[in-house]
């Protein structure tokens, strides 16, 4: 993006109103629309404001949602795995532990095809390590090994389903 293209861009700000406020201002209702401000759907009128004012409007609210997000439970590989009807751990016969060794195998080889590293963070938290535990292992910030550990649980699931 050019500094051409940057000065052209116009930044709005969502400001929430109620249909009181609407009365009272005499805003038109073609002006206004839903969009989400944090997590809530709310009615906006977007209001045109400089690039400082929008990021710093703004900023708080991305931080609240990050951390909104990163105060949600991680999901447990089990719950996943009852999810997907697929139950790794079950003892069965040789056969049936050998067939899950190998698809457990074939599903780390798939992982560390789509990137180095998935497949041993996938076996880390197949053996019950809490996120921290791959965070030291691996030398990450908490928040990229809880997005890495959510980009292989997803990789994972559909690797499965498939």
């Amino acid at each position: 993006m050019t500094n051409k293209d940057k000065q052209d861009r116009e930044f709005k700000i969502p400001m929430e109103v109620t249909p009181e406020t609407i009365r009272d201002f005499e805003i038109d209702p073609k002006n206004v629309t839903w969009t989400r401000i944090g997590n809530k759907p709310v009615k906006v009128v977007w209001v045109p404001c400089t690039e400082t004012e929008y990021y710093e409007f703004m900023r708080p609210l991305w931080r609240e949602d990050k951390n909104a997000q990163n105060r949600e439970p991680m999901e447990s590989l089990e719950k996943m795995a009852e999810d997907l009807s697929f139950e790794p751990g079950t003892s069965g016969s040789m056969e049936d532990d050998v067939t899950a060794e190998m698809l457990l195998e074939e599903l780390i080889r798939y992982l560390d095809g789509v990137n180095p590293g998935y497949g041993g963070i996938f076996r880390m938290l197949y053996e019950g390590y809490e996120s921290a535990d791959i965070q030291k292992e691996y030398d990450l910030k908490k928040s990229t090994a809880n997005y890495q550990i959510r980009r292989i649980r997803e990789l994972a699931a559909k690797y499965i389903s498939e």
